[in-house]
């Protein structure tokens, strides 16, 4: 897909964030709302560290191509794959469109739980259901898996626990059930893997100034039983500021 490089210098002529962070501009955090752009609007994302220019229609997709080609295979062999902090279902979807498995969402909002309901309404392949980060238990989750038939799945998240203040309870809620988790995959920012350059020490402030997640690295890596099969930093960020690291994990066996 066609985009175009701009140096990270000029950065401010397409973002109000330089300005904000450096603290040129007043700025308050607001209520948490969903980034919504005309798909042929031009929009500043990234790759790496290299600074893009291209429509969010093209951006979203390489968000969608990144999911599905992470966890194609890993889902495929599972026959069954897990969205915590779902919403609607819209990943469950893309994703349900090229690889043969069943899918199941969980989110907090009860609105998106009744869209979901009704957009699915004639697809079983896609269910979705309400569930809380917070909770101690994730019962309800895993008794219907079993009941479906179901061994180890794969569990995902996507741009959810980066609203948590921490990421320990969901860790710790989770290896209740890893006799049946395969593997889990986080597509989320990960403050403890931007690097020191210029570029990521305003990521870590983007993450300061928006209140998001800064320890489900840490929390990872603190774990004993975990063992982190992959960190990818800063793969791609439909917003530069906020990029999505690619994270999996698995429960140590044996």
């Amino acid at each position: 897909m066609p985009y175009r490089h701009i140096d990270v210098r000029d950065l401010p002529q397409w973002s109000p964030w330089p300005a904000r962070l450096l603290g040129v501009e007043e700025w308050r955090r607001p209520t948490r709302t969903e980034l919504v752009h005309e798909p042929s609007s031009e929009v500043v994302a990234s790759l790496g560290d290299d600074i893009i220019v291209g429509t969010w229609s093209e951006t979203c997709a390489r968000y969608d191509q990144l999911l599905n080609k992470t966890m194609r295979d890993a889902i495929a062999q599972a026959g069954c794959a897990v969205e915590l902090g779902s919403g609607w279902g819209y990943h469950l979807w893309e994703l349900s469109r090229t690889i043969d498995a069943q899918f199941y969402g969980y989110d907090y909002s009860p609105n998106a739980i009744t869209l979901a309901e009704e957009i699915f309404a004639s697809e079983p392949r896609i269910h979705v259901a309400r569930f809380d980060y917070y909770a101690n238990e994730y019962d309800s989750i895993f008794r219907a898996l079993a009941r479906a038939g179901f061994g180890r799945v794969v569990v995902y998240t996507s741009h959810s626990i980066e609203q948590l203040p921490s990421a320990a309870n969901v860790i710790k809620v989770l290896s209740r059930y890893a006799d049946q988790i395969a593997t889990v995959f986080h597509f989320e920012p990960a403050y403890d893997l931007h690097r020191d350059d210029l570029l990521g020490l305003m990521r870590r402030a983007y993450a300061i100034a928006n209140d998001y997640n800064r320890d489900l690295v840490a929390q990872l890596r603190s774990r004993r039983d975990i063992r982190i099969l992959r960190a990818e930093a800063d793969v791609l960020g439909r917003v530069p500021f906020n990029p999505t690291s690619v994270i999996q994990w698995e429960f140590a066996r044996g």
